[in-house]
């Protein structure tokens, strides 16, 4: 789970550099990388996934 961590940490600033942060892969790719990390941490998918949203928003 660390290793697909780690490789999701590195893609998401280049999906927005070459495709745009409004990209529906761009997204995708920030919401996996969401995904797992609440995969390993004790806190629920969803609860992780609206703290992710609201960083990304300010």
């Amino acid at each position: 789970m660390t290793e697909a961590i780690t490789l999701y940490k590195a893609t998401p600033p280049d999906c927005e550099r070459v495709l745009g942060a409004s990209h529906p892969t761009t997204q995708k790719v920030r919401n996996h990388y969401a995904t797992a990390r609440a995969a390993a941490s004790s806190r629920p998918a969803w609860w992780r996934r609206v703290f992710d949203i609201r960083r990304r928003e300010r």
